[in-house]
């Protein structure tokens, strides 16, 4: 490949990575003056493509872009700044208790393009959600049985574009039921405090971002599954809930090794994992980032 194409095919491929992200709400053109500064990296690019005459083999030129979008990616999820003032359509979502009073489990499935996600055990109600952004948020909800059945996508054909604008869903469930919830999101900033709500399992899909996610005191035995590309985690657990881990993911760096838990076939264990009474069963799958796991302590 010349050097002259490939330095093109990168510079079209950032451009469209910042206007893409910068569509989203997830940073603003002072990323793109800091990448600017970098500048001299194509120099060094030159450089190197004269030890080929003056072109880069294939793997090399696909490698190097891989990785800087994926750094891309990594500094524009983390600018503190990347959330601007939420603008667009509002959706309200209320389940009632007084309409339904006969309910015992509730599954709740999410899934849009990307922006903020809140969620906790809050709800006056047996679910609340407020969702806020440039797509209409399309909720629907069915009853099977005693079995509550709620799923929030993006409404087709809703999109609007607002300079600035940004995804922000806040949902609040109600700890009197057990829930099955499975979010499917694209780039993502996250706080999930699901601490003391019975799950019967937890499945998540992100793409990229930034996930704090508090966890423990949901039952006997509580399945966690994450799959996340390039992205930051950190998992809470409430003291005295045992935790299994299984980490997949080879640039993934973690704090798992300095934890003291008992690894067995590629599995943490933490102390009294099979006696306990509460327990979490993690499964964490990650393209690249950092995985980092703590105790915190629970005040109801």
């Amino acid at each position: 490949m010349r050097v002259g194409t490939y330095i093109l095919g990168l510079i079209l491929i950032l451009a469209g990575l910042l206007l893409f992200l910068n569509n989203l709400g997830y940073t603003d053109w002072g990323i793109g003056k800091l990448i600017f500064q970098f500048w001299p990296v194509l120099l060094i690019i030159i450089g190197i493509s004269f030890f080929w005459g003056g072109r880069i083999p294939a793997w090399i030129a696909f490698l190097s872009i891989v990785l800087l979008a994926g750094a891309v990616i990594m500094l524009a999820v983390q600018t503190p700044a990347r959330i601007p003032h939420l603008t667009g359509e509002e959706t309200i979502l209320r389940v009632e208790r007084s309409q339904h009073q006969d309910l015992t489990a509730g599954t709740l499935a999410l899934q849009f393009g990307g922006g903020r996600l809140v969620m906790d055990s809050f709800a006056e109600e047996w679910l609340e959600g407020e969702f806020r952004g440039p797509w209409r948020a399309a909720p629907s909800i069915e009853k099977e049985g005693d079995t509550i059945e709620v799923t929030v996508k993006q409404q087709e054909g809703s999109w609007r574009l607002r300079n600035g604008a940004a995804h922000e869903w806040a949902l609040h469930l109600s700890g009197d039921l057990l829930w099955e919830v499975k979010v499917d999101i694209g780039a993502v900033q996250a706080e999930m405090d699901l601490s003391g709500i019975p799950l019967s399992g937890l499945d998540m899909k992100v793409g990229a971002g930034d996930l704090n996610l508090k966890l423990g005191d949901n039952g006997v035995n509580t399945p966690v599954s994450v799959k996340a590309g390039a992205s930051n985690i950190e998992i809470l657990v409430v003291e005295g809930t045992a935790v299994k881990i299984h980490l997949r993911g080879a640039l993934t760096s973690t704090n798992l090794d300095d934890m003291g838990w008992l690894l067995v076939d590629g599995e943490y264990y933490s102390p009294g994992y099979e006696e306990a009474s509460s327990r979490l069963d993690l499964d964490v799958d990650m393209g690249a980032g950092n995985l980092q796991v703590d105790y915190f302590q629970r005040t109801i």
